[in-house]
């Protein structure tokens, strides 16, 4: 008997656990009712492994032979007119590499060879000449699409450099060859882009995490801080491995290369407000938009571009050395800090301010946040001896450049960008220039689209490794995170409640990968992310660091660490509203 009964009481619990399953079930699926899906990639890491595992297995494959190669273009989706040649060889040789008659570098000795190809030509049939050590030559054409929608460009040249043409532009980021081809090209937002010795690329993407990415494509680190949101005006890896870039505070920072740990930060704001405490710190005047730094003496040359204003810092002992300015907003505390200049003119509204020993270059815009100043702009050189400034050279342009330029030197080339020209009613557009030693041009770009920055460089070393593609992506995030987003189970009120919630589309928005709201209130907001089996994250939303935007952080962190599908509620005071997004991460 009580067997029997014990076996009715089993069935029934069995029953209503079914029952409320469903229950369960039937609610959640209310939930996820007629909503907009969004899909999300939030990390880069899988996608490219998936493509190194295909890619090693073209390797591993002994019979792709050096007359029969196996090619892949573009192979991880984002650097369409680069390439990679596989094969094996019987014996130990090493491979020249020339991509349309010009040689570019000479690849490493191996039996197996994974050949990286940079500087092929948008729309066109390229021919990679292939010649190994034994002298067996083989020509492999790689035919590339169009890129580009129309001839934005004009170029010419008589310089006969190797050299190519690194295009830094709002609208993309792209290589000129000497011909004038387009021949490489890269859809990074990022305003800046900083290449290095190790030939890589560093740039913010938009979910302000910083990007380390080569030629190929290939992401080989990404990194994610909680406590700032960078800007995207300047970055660059150090030999000392330190990544250091500008925040949205224009703080400057320096992040360790190996675990994203911030290791020091600089802001000329409180530095300024130590001397002076009634310094005017505008938003608008006070834009930090470059830096300099110089490893070997361990100084940093920081320019703020809407006070006219270069400083001189240094590091080892946390001072600065001196400022470069002829804004009166300094006060006669600051007089001890101030370069004179004996001869020359000054800069205004200035970009890429370069020191190299004790020569100054620098673009000087010559008219931003100056009312009625109409002069050209020009790239300047001054030399700088103890606390004395005179001006040695001076390419003085036709050009009004408003809001971009740079100036680099190689050699004896100086690269001069003209970014933003206003011409009165006509459209804006850009003029690149290279300048000889006897400031003759031997090469000029024009184009239609606004760019921030240009310089010359190379594709290559004097030999390359093969590309690697066993080494796997690495994600940084900081350790605080990890732990920061408590997994919870929904009560029932709380189901009920949002079940019942007003729906209004307006609140929230999904543009690629970043979440925007649309809300005016000081009202406390909690944002829901609603899972499977009611399990949920809950997001407190502070609106009161106007800068570093630490709710989108948070929010974009979230997704970093998470798969799996979500209905996105808020709740706003005491009501809840249904975004009617779903969002589904992987």
């Amino acid at each position: 008997m009580k067997k029997k009964l014990l076996i009715i009481i089993s069935t029934f619990c069995l029953i209503l656990v079914l029952f409320v399953c469903l229950y369960i079930q039937s609610d959640y699926n209310l939930i996820f009712k007629d909503k907009d899906m969004y899909t999300l990639n939030v990390s880069y890491d899988k996608v490219q492994d998936a493509i190194n595992d295909e890619i090693n297995g073209y390797i591993l494959d002994r019979s792709i032979s050096f007359k029969s190669p196996k090619v892949i273009l573009d192979p991880y989706n984002n650097s369409p007119l680069s390439a990679i040649i596989i094969f094996s060889t019987d014996k130990i040789t090493g491979i020249k590499l020339y991509v349309n008659d010009v040689f570019m570098t000479n690849v490493e000795k191996s039996l197996s060879h994974v050949i990286p190809v940079y500087g092929l030509r948008e729309n066109y049939n390229n021919k990679v000449t292939l010649i190994d050590d034994f002298n067996n030559k083989n020509d492999v054409y790689i035919k590339t699409a169009k890129i580009t929608d129309d001839n934005f460009y004009e170029y010419s040249t008589t310089n006969e450099s190797n050299e190519y043409l690194f295009v830094n532009s709002p609208s993309g980021k792209y290589v000129i060859d000497n011909e004038g081809y387009i021949s490489w090209y890269g859809d990074i937002s990022s305003l800046d882009i900083d290449i290095n010795s190790d030939k890589k690329i560093y740039f913010i993407d938009e979910r302000s995490r910083i990007i380390e990415r080569d030629y190929m494509g290939k992401i080989s680190r990404t990194y994610y801080n909680d406590r700032y949101s960078y800007s995207s005006h300047k970055i660059t890896k150090t030999n000392n491995e330190m990544i250091i870039l500008i925040d949205y505070s224009n703080v400057i920072l320096f992040v360790d290369y190996n675990n994203g740990k911030i290791l020091n930060r600089i802001s000329l704001a409180e530095i300024f407000k130590s001397i002076d405490n009634n310094f005017d710190l505008s938003d608008e005047l006070f834009y930090v938009n470059y830096f300099d730094y110089d490893e070997k003496n361990n100084t940093i040359l920081i320019s703020i571009r809407g006070l006219h204003t270069i400083v001189n810092y240094d590091l080892n002992t946390n001072e600065i050395s001196w400022i470069f300015t002829n804004n009166e907003i300094f006060s006669s505390k600051f007089d001890k800090y101030k370069i004179n200049l004996v001869s020359g003119k000054y800069f205004y509204g200035q970009h890429t301010p370069i020191l190299i020993g004790n020569l100054l270059y620098v673009f000087n815009n010559n008219n931003f946040y100056v009312e009625e100043k109409n002069d050209t702009s020009s790239a300047l050189i001054y030399e700088i001896n103890g606390m004395n400034a005179r001006e040695v050279y001076s390419y003085d342009s036709k050009y009004i450049s408003m809001w971009y330029g740079s100036f680099y030197q190689k050699n004896d080339i100086k690269n001069i960008n003209f970014g933003r020209i206003n011409n009165g009613d006509n459209p804006d557009y850009s003029v690149v220039l290279d300048i000889d030693k006897n400031n003759n041009i031997i090469s000029k770009f024009k184009s239609d689209y606004l760019i921030y920055e240009s310089f010359r460089d190379s594709f290559y070393d004097d030999v390359t490794p093969n590309y690697n593609v066993v080494d796997r992506g690495i994600t940084i995030v900081n350790d605080k995170y990890l732990n920061k987003f408590k997994l919870k189970y929904v009560n029932y009120n709380l189901i009920d409640e949002l079940k019942n919630a007003i729906k209004d589309e307006t609140l929230v928005e999904l543009l690629d990968d970043r979440f925007e709201l649309n809300i005016a209130t000081t009202e406390n907001i909690e944002l829901f992310f609603i899972g499977s089996k009611y399990k949920f994250y809950n997001i407190d939303i502070d609106f009161t660091n106007k800068f570093t935007n630490q709710w989108q952080n948070d929010i974009n962190n979230f997704l970093l660490q998470v798969e799996g599908k979500y209905a996105i509620y808020l709740k706003i005071g005491k009501k809840y509203y249904d975004t009617n997004l779903v969002v589904n991460v992987y």
